[in-house]
């Protein structure tokens, strides 16, 4: 059996959504992201085929830190198990590394081990990890919201020695979760975070030792639906909890509230006072494709 890799086309769309559509109880996210990823000159879709039918595809985002970010592989049921996804992913790591993509980097859910199998077989490196935690309006918390203010360029220093020194920090290998995508501090860069607002302190009177930060993504739409993620926490328990309290009753998208952090002993309990619940733990998977010729 032969397939063949190339650039998705629009009317990929049908044939492939018939079984996507399908990959879990709850169905997909890739029906409601398809359209905007097609015509998103910063990413491509890749569709495998077999006598001309669509059977499979993954979608590869370019971020600006020469980062390739693959995401969204799906195989048709009756064709998994034949090397369609590996392929897939090379075709997507040889055309990243030809455009100048350093890295090439993806999330894998902890309990996938069919595709821990394929991601291996790709020579990627694991080399952080991510517990994801859900809140939704109505879950008792905890903790007291306390009030949380936007840090500002000033606080550059103490900011990126709090993150640096954290048991977070170390946990996620300078990682952060941006989105469902991971980005290194050291590479998005720190002053890119303050400026871009997504750094919150407490707000609260001698707080000279700045021990809290929570990197918040504002509201980001999810098919239809919008949803807010909290992507790096650190600090007392107590103080990073009430912030998260404090982000969650103030937050009027509607739609859900996540959180993809380091999980150590404070985080977790900073969490589950807040009214989060873990829902998985997902890899964070990497490998340097630049001095790679082939895959």
């Amino acid at each position: 059996m032969k397939f063949s890799i190339r650039l998705a086309r629009k009317e990929d769309k049908e044939p492939l959504m018939r079984f996507v559509s399908k990959t879990w109880p709850w169905g997909d996210y890739v029906p409601g992201v398809w359209d905007e990823w097609l015509l998103d000159s910063n990413g491509r879709i890749f569709v495998a085929t077999c006598n001309g039918e669509p059977v499979g595809m993954n979608h590869v985002r370019f971020l600006d830190e020469g980062m390739a970010w693959l995401e969204g592989v799906r195989v048709k049921p009756e064709m998994r198990g034949r090397g369609v996804a590996t392929l897939l992913g090379r075709h997507a790591l040889n055309y990243a590394r030809k455009i100048g993509m350093k890295w090439a980097g993806l999330l894998s859910a902890e309990d996938n081990y069919t595709a821990h199998r394929q991601i291996a077989r790709m020579k990627m490196e694991r080399v952080g990890s991510f517990g994801l935690y859900e809140w939704e309006k109505g879950k008792a918390e905890r903790s007291v919201g306390i009030p949380i203010r936007m840090a500002g360029s000033t606080e550059l220093a103490i900011f990126r020695s709090g993150v640096r020194h954290s048991p977070e920090y170390a946990a996620t290998m300078g990682n952060f979760a941006l989105g469902w995508t991971v980005r290194s501090f050291a590479k998005y860069g720190y002053r890119r975070l303050l400026r871009e607002g997504l750094v919150f302190l407490p707000d609260v009177k001698n707080n000279e030792r700045y021990e809290n930060f929570s990197v918040v993504v504002g509201s980001r739409q999810v098919g239809k639906e919008k949803s807010l993620m909290v992507s790096f926490i650190c600090g007392s328990p107590s103080t990073t909890s009430g912030m998260l309290t404090e982000i969650t009753k103030s937050w009027t998208g509607g739609g859900r509230v996540y959180a993809m952090v380091g999980e150590t002993k404070d985080a977790v309990s900073a969490l589950q006072d807040a009214g989060f619940q873990r829902e998985n733990g997902f890899f964070f998977f990497r490998r340097r494709i630049s001095e790679q010729r082939d895959f």
